[in-house]
Protein backbone atom coordinates (compact mmCIF):
# COMPACT_ATOMS: atom_id res chain seq x y z
CA UNK A 1 0.00 0.00 0.00
CA UNK A 2 1.62 3.04 -1.29
CA UNK A 3 1.29 7.17 -0.93
CA UNK A 4 -0.53 8.70 -4.15
CA UNK A 5 -1.63 11.72 -4.24
CA UNK A 6 0.27 12.58 -7.60
CA UNK A 7 0.87 10.30 -10.27
CA UNK A 8 4.36 11.56 -10.96
CA UNK A 9 4.96 9.92 -7.44
CA UNK A 10 3.54 6.81 -7.89
CA UNK A 11 5.56 6.77 -11.07
CA UNK A 12 8.59 7.94 -9.20
CA UNK A 13 8.16 4.96 -6.27
CA UNK A 14 7.55 2.42 -9.06
CA UNK A 15 10.50 3.19 -11.00
CA UNK A 16 12.87 3.29 -7.46
CA UNK A 17 11.66 -0.38 -7.12
CA UNK A 18 12.97 -1.93 -10.77
CA UNK A 19 14.80 -3.33 -11.91
CA UNK A 20 13.91 -5.79 -8.94
CA UNK A 21 14.28 -9.75 -7.89
CA UNK A 22 12.01 -12.26 -7.77
CA UNK A 23 12.40 -15.62 -5.89
CA UNK A 24 10.44 -18.34 -6.28
CA UNK A 25 9.39 -22.05 -6.01
CA UNK A 26 9.49 -23.89 -9.63
CA UNK A 27 9.43 -27.54 -9.98
CA UNK A 28 11.97 -29.36 -12.22
CA UNK A 29 12.01 -33.25 -13.58
CA UNK A 30 14.85 -35.30 -12.07
CA UNK A 31 16.27 -37.04 -14.94
CA UNK A 32 17.61 -40.41 -13.48
CA UNK A 33 20.31 -42.40 -15.92
CA UNK A 34 20.70 -45.78 -14.44
CA UNK A 35 19.23 -49.41 -15.20
CA UNK A 36 15.82 -48.32 -14.56
CA UNK A 37 14.34 -46.11 -16.50
CA UNK A 38 11.06 -45.29 -17.60
CA UNK A 39 8.89 -46.51 -20.92
CA UNK A 40 8.91 -43.22 -22.39
CA UNK A 41 12.29 -41.84 -22.33
CA UNK A 42 11.18 -37.94 -22.45
CA UNK A 43 8.84 -37.45 -19.08
CA UNK A 44 10.66 -38.03 -15.58
CA UNK A 45 9.40 -39.93 -13.23
CA UNK A 46 9.99 -37.78 -10.23
CA UNK A 47 10.41 -33.99 -10.03
CA UNK A 48 12.36 -31.40 -7.32
CA UNK A 49 11.43 -28.02 -5.98
CA UNK A 50 14.13 -25.53 -6.58
CA UNK A 51 14.17 -22.00 -5.47
CA UNK A 52 14.78 -19.80 -8.29
CA UNK A 53 15.53 -16.20 -8.59
CA UNK A 54 15.75 -13.57 -11.47
CA UNK A 55 15.58 -10.12 -12.12
CA UNK A 56 12.46 -8.41 -13.67
CA UNK A 57 12.27 -4.68 -15.16
CA UNK A 58 8.53 -4.91 -15.03
CA UNK A 59 5.92 -5.34 -12.33
CA UNK A 60 2.16 -5.44 -12.27
CA UNK A 61 0.28 -1.87 -10.12
CA UNK A 62 -3.14 -1.58 -9.23
CA UNK A 63 -3.87 2.06 -9.12
CA UNK A 64 -7.08 2.29 -6.79
CA UNK A 65 -10.14 4.64 -7.16
CA UNK A 66 -11.76 3.94 -3.77
CA UNK A 67 -13.36 7.34 -2.31
CA UNK A 68 -13.87 6.74 1.51
CA UNK A 69 -17.58 7.84 1.37
CA UNK A 70 -18.61 5.64 -1.34
CA UNK A 71 -20.50 2.47 -0.15
CA UNK A 72 -18.15 -0.21 -1.05
CA UNK A 73 -15.28 1.65 0.45
CA UNK A 74 -16.35 2.18 3.55
CA UNK A 75 -17.88 -1.46 4.29
CA UNK A 76 -15.46 -3.46 2.14
CA UNK A 77 -11.99 -1.15 1.33
CA UNK A 78 -11.06 1.38 4.01
CA UNK A 79 -11.44 -0.55 6.76
CA UNK A 80 -9.47 -3.26 5.00
CA UNK A 81 -6.52 -1.32 3.84
CA UNK A 82 -3.78 -2.86 6.63
CA UNK A 83 -5.09 -5.96 5.64
CA UNK A 84 -4.50 -5.46 2.06
CA UNK A 85 -1.02 -3.71 2.55
CA UNK A 86 0.11 -7.20 4.35
CA UNK A 87 -1.45 -9.28 1.93
CA UNK A 88 -0.03 -7.74 -1.45
CA UNK A 89 3.30 -8.83 -0.72
CA UNK A 90 5.68 -9.00 -3.93
CA UNK A 91 2.60 -10.16 -5.90
CA UNK A 92 1.48 -6.23 -6.67
CA UNK A 93 1.69 -2.77 -5.78
CA UNK A 94 -1.75 -1.01 -4.95
CA UNK A 95 -1.68 2.89 -5.05
CA UNK A 96 -4.76 4.06 -3.18
CA UNK A 97 -5.41 7.51 -4.79
CA UNK A 98 -6.29 10.37 -2.79
CA UNK A 99 -4.85 8.06 0.43
CA UNK A 100 -0.72 9.04 2.18
CA UNK A 101 0.41 8.98 4.94
CA UNK A 102 3.39 11.88 6.56
CA UNK A 103 1.84 14.16 4.96
CA UNK A 104 2.55 17.62 6.66
CA UNK A 105 0.04 19.33 8.37
CA UNK A 106 -2.15 20.97 6.27
CA UNK A 107 -0.55 18.99 3.40
CA UNK A 108 -3.86 19.28 1.79
CA UNK A 109 -6.68 21.84 3.09
CA UNK A 110 -8.94 18.77 2.91
CA UNK A 111 -7.11 16.22 4.23
CA UNK A 112 -8.88 13.77 7.24
CA UNK A 113 -7.21 10.80 8.83
CA UNK A 114 -8.88 7.97 7.33
CA UNK A 115 -7.34 4.52 7.87
CA UNK A 116 -4.38 3.41 10.19
CA UNK A 117 -1.58 0.94 8.39
CA UNK A 118 0.43 -0.98 10.57
CA UNK A 119 0.05 2.00 13.53
CA UNK A 120 0.10 5.27 11.01
CA UNK A 121 -2.38 7.36 10.34
CA UNK A 122 -3.33 7.72 6.66
CA UNK A 123 -5.10 10.29 5.35
CA UNK A 124 -7.69 11.28 2.46
CA UNK A 125 -7.96 14.48 0.66
CA UNK A 126 -10.83 15.15 -2.27
CA UNK A 127 -8.14 17.44 -3.94
CA UNK A 128 -5.54 15.22 -4.63
CA UNK A 129 -7.80 12.33 -5.26
CA UNK A 130 -9.32 14.65 -8.01
CA UNK A 131 -5.91 15.79 -9.22
CA UNK A 132 -4.54 12.07 -10.26
CA UNK A 133 -7.70 11.24 -11.66
CA UNK A 134 -6.93 14.22 -13.90
CA UNK A 135 -3.68 12.85 -14.76
CA UNK A 136 -4.31 9.92 -15.18
CA UNK A 137 -6.78 10.99 -17.83
CA UNK A 138 -4.71 13.18 -19.43
CA UNK A 139 -2.06 10.80 -20.40
CA UNK A 140 -4.32 7.73 -21.22
CA UNK A 141 -8.12 7.28 -23.07
CA UNK A 142 -9.53 6.07 -19.52
CA UNK A 143 -12.10 7.94 -18.48
CA UNK A 144 -13.22 7.64 -14.42
CA UNK A 145 -16.52 6.53 -14.14
CA UNK A 146 -17.29 7.76 -10.51
CA UNK A 147 -17.37 5.00 -9.20
CA UNK A 148 -14.77 2.49 -7.38
CA UNK A 149 -12.25 1.08 -9.80
CA UNK A 150 -9.14 -0.71 -9.45
CA UNK A 151 -6.48 0.07 -12.73
CA UNK A 152 -4.47 -3.04 -12.96
CA UNK A 153 -1.54 -1.61 -15.18
CA UNK A 154 1.58 -3.51 -16.32
CA UNK A 155 4.90 -0.94 -15.24
CA UNK A 156 8.18 -1.12 -17.07
CA UNK A 157 11.80 0.27 -16.19
CA UNK A 158 12.96 1.29 -19.54
CA UNK A 159 16.55 0.98 -20.94
CA UNK A 160 17.03 4.87 -20.77
CA UNK A 161 15.85 4.78 -16.62
CA UNK A 162 12.67 5.97 -17.72
CA UNK A 163 9.71 4.19 -16.02
CA UNK A 164 6.96 3.87 -18.08
CA UNK A 165 2.77 2.82 -17.85
CA UNK A 166 1.92 0.62 -20.10
CA UNK A 167 -1.66 2.05 -20.25
CA UNK A 168 -2.44 0.50 -23.46
CA UNK A 169 -2.90 -2.86 -21.76
CA UNK A 170 -4.49 -1.45 -18.97
CA UNK A 171 -7.81 -3.45 -17.62
CA UNK A 172 -10.39 -1.44 -15.55
CA UNK A 173 -12.27 -3.27 -12.77
CA UNK A 174 -15.14 -0.99 -11.80
CA UNK A 175 -15.79 -2.82 -8.22
CA UNK A 176 -19.18 -1.27 -7.82
CA UNK A 177 -20.93 -3.17 -11.18
CA UNK A 178 -18.59 -6.18 -10.37
CA UNK A 179 -20.01 -6.66 -7.38
CA UNK A 180 -23.66 -5.96 -8.80
CA UNK A 181 -23.27 -9.01 -11.28
CA UNK A 182 -22.01 -11.20 -8.39
CA UNK A 183 -18.08 -11.60 -10.11
CA UNK A 184 -17.07 -11.97 -6.51
CA UNK A 185 -18.27 -12.61 -2.76
CA UNK A 186 -15.99 -10.11 -1.75
CA UNK A 187 -13.43 -7.07 -2.15
CA UNK A 188 -11.13 -9.03 -0.01
CA UNK A 189 -11.40 -12.20 -2.18
CA UNK A 190 -10.97 -10.45 -5.53
CA UNK A 191 -8.58 -8.85 -4.44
Amino acid sequence: MYDAHSLSGIIEKIGSDLPRRVEYLKKEPIVTIGYMTSLDMNTPTRYQTVKVQEDRSSKLVGILLAHPKSAISKSEIVSHLNYFHHRSGEAIDFFCVGYGAYWPENHFPDQDSTARIDGVDWLFSEKAFSDVIHEIESVSRWQYSGETELLLISARRQEDGNTLMDYSSAIVCNLEAMQKDQAFTSVRSFF
